[in-house]
């Protein structure tokens, strides 16, 4: 597994208790006591507007690779 934290300049990476499962930045899991909630396609659009490439809760990228 790639160690993607490690290069990402996502605060959550350097948090102790991170409020979230996901960084929005890299998907990399930053905090795994967080319970992962199911998500809806609103609250990807919702995260999409707020620029952020993975969702915080489930991890799934949400900008294409183009």
């Amino acid at each position: 597994m790639v160690q993607r934290g490690l290069s990402c300049s996502n605060f959550n990476h350097r948090r102790s208790n991170a409020p979230v499962h996901f960084c929005p930045t890299c998907g990399e899991v930053v905090n795994d006591s967080v319970p992962v909630p199911q998500c809806s396609e609103d609250e990807h659009s919702k995260a999409r507007r707020e620029f952020s490439k993975f969702c915080v809760h489930c991890g799934k990228a949400l900008t294409d690779s183009r």
